[in-house]
C-alpha cells in the first residue's frame, strides 16, 4: 500500500451540529456517545473514542448519569463545544484500529439575534463543515402542531436564528434530527406529520432545503442530500411533558434506552461522498462537451472510463472500496430501480451485515478499516431508507 494513498484518502469528516438551546442537543450527543463508545456486535460493529481527552469522556458520562439518575435534566450547550471522535473497528489480530474522525462541533444556534451576530468561528465551522445536524425540538414541533404559543414561539425564533447562518452554503448534506421523538409518538404523529409542520409553516427551513432538493429533482436520478431523521436520547416511556409547567418530566422506574440516534451522523458520510461523486461527474461532463466543441472525440467508456476518471481525480476518496460501493449506487439511479429495491433490500440488510462482519477478519490496516466502516454506513443508510421512505425530503414536502 503506497503512502501516498492514506496521505490523499478523505479521512476527517466536520459535522456541525446547530440547534436552539433546551432542544435537546446535550442530551443527544450523550446519548450518541452512551450508545457508541462500545461495538454492538451484529449490528453496526464499530465504536466512537475520544483519544487522550478524559476530561471530556468525564463530562459525557456525566450528562448520561444526570439524565439516567437525576430528577433534574443537564444544562444545556452555552455557546459552542467541540469533539474530536475517533471511529475505530476491530482488527483481525484483536486490536483495534482508527479508521475515521468525527470533528463535532455543536452550536447553540440560538443565542444569537441573527446572522450578523454569529461569530468568526462559526462562519469558519459553517464553511469547513462537510454535512450538517439541525436539531429540532420535538417537544416545540408538537405544540407547533397543536397551535400552542410555545410551539409558534420557537418557530419563529428557529426559522430567524438558527436557519440564517446555514444559508452561506445551503448545498451540504443536512441531516434534521427531530429530537424527542417518544413525546411525538406517543401523541400520534408520524414523521410525514412531522415533515409537514417543519417544511410548510416554517419558510425559512423550507427555502434551506429547497435549493437540494431542486438539484436533484431537476437532475432526475438522485434524491437530494437533506434528510429528516426521527430520534429519541432517552427512548420510550422515560419522560412525560407536564403542560402546566411546560417541562419534561423523568419516570424514575424507567431507564433511558436511545434510539435511532447513531443514523444521522453516520448517513452524512455517503450523502457527503455522493455529493463528491456527482459533482466529478459534472466535471468531467463539462470537459468532454468542451472537447467536443473544440472538434476533439472523447472515448466515452460509461461503465469503465467515468468511474476510473472520477477515482483518479476525486481527491483520494475513491481509495475507499466504499467509494466502490458508491459508484455502483449512483450509477443505478438512486431514485428509480434503486427506490424499486427498497424492500429487496430491507430482507438482504441481514445477509450483508453478516457478509460486513465476514470482513472484520480481514481488516489488517487503516485502509482496510475505513473501507469496512462506510460500507456499514453506506448498508444502514440504505436499510434505514427502505424503512423509513418517509425521511427523504423530496419537493411535494416543500410544497405542502
Amino acid at each position: 500500500m503506497g503512502k501516498s494513498n492514506l496521505e490523499k484518502a478523505k479521512t476527517d469528516f466536520n459535522i456541525l451540529m446547530i440547534g436552539p438551546s433546551g432542544s435537546g442537543k446535550t442530551v443527544y450527543l450523550a446519548a450518541l456517545w452512551k450508545k457508541l463508545n462500545v461495538p454492538a456486535r451484529g449490528n453496526l460493529d464499530f465504536y466512537l473514542s475520544l483519544p487522550d481527552q478524559q476530561d471530556k469522556i468525564n463530562t459525557l458520562n456525566k450528562i448520561y448519569e444526570t439524565v439516567a439518575f437525576e430528577s433534574e435534566w443537564p444544562p444545556g450547550t452555552a455557546n459552542v463545544s467541540s469533539w474530536s471522535f475517533d471511529c475505530r473497528v476491530r482488527k483481525n489480530d484483536g486490536k483495534t484500529v482508527k479508521a475515521l474522525t468525527f470533528n463535532y462541533l455543536d452550536y447553540a444556534g440560538g443565542n444569537f439575534e441573527g446572522y450578523t451576530d454569529v461569530d468568526a468561528e462559526v462562519q469558519k465551522a459553517i464553511r469547513s463543515a462537510d454535512g450538517y445536524l439541525v436539531l429540532v425540538d420535538g417537544l416545540r414541533l408538537l405544540q407547533l402542531h397543536q397551535g400552542s404559543k410555545p410551539g409558534v414561539r420557537w418557530a419563529v425564533r428557529f426559522g430567524s436564528t438558527v436557519i440564517p447562518p446555514l444559508l452561506q452554503d445551503a448545498t451540504k448534506p443536512t441531516q434534521f434530527v427531530i429530537s424527542k421523538w417518544d413525546v411525538l409518538q406517543s401523541a400520534g404523529l408520524s414523521l410525514q406529520d412531522c415533515k409537514r409542520l417543519l417544511f410548510t409553516k416554517i419558510r425559512e427551513v423550507s427555502e434551506f432545503a429547497r435549493p437540494l432538493v431542486e438539484e436533484a429533482m431537476i437532475k432526475g436520478d438522485r434524491k437530494a442530500s437533506i434528510r429528516v431523521y426521527p430520534v429519541s436520547s432517552v427512548g420510550e416511556n422515560f419522560a412525560w411533558y407536564d403542560e402546566e409547567s411546560d417541562t419534561m418530566n423523568k419516570r424514575e422506574e424507567v431507564f433511558p434506552e436511545p434510539f435511532n440516534v447513531e443514523f444521522p451522523l453516520t448517513s452524512l458520510i455517503p450523502l457527503y461522498i455522493e455529493q463528491q461523486i456527482y459533482a466529478e461527474q459534472e466535471q468531467l461532463k463539462r470537459a468532454r462537451e468542451a472537447e467536443i466543441k473544440l472538434g476533439k472525440r472523447p472515448e466515452l467508456d460509461l461503465e469503465g472510463g467515468i468511474r476510473v476518471g472520477m477515482k483518479r481525480g476525486f481527491d483520494g476518496l475513491s481509495q475507499l472500496p466504499f467509494a466502490g460501493s458508491l459508484f455502483k449506487w449512483v450509477g443505478e439511479g438512486i431514485g428509480g430501480e434503486a427506490e424499486r429495491r427498497h424492500t429487496e433490500q430491507v430482507k438482504e440488510h441481514e445477509t450483508a451485515l453478516q457478509e460486513i462482519l465476514k470482513q472484520q477478519g480481514q481488516i489488517a490496516d487503516e485502509l482496510r478499516a475505513q473501507q469496512y466502516c462506510c460500507e456499514m454506513f453506506l448498508k444502514g443508510m440504505h436499510t434505514f431508507e427502505a424503512m423509513n421512505p418517509e425521511c427523504i425530503v423530496t419537493i411535494r414536502d416543500l410544497e405542502g
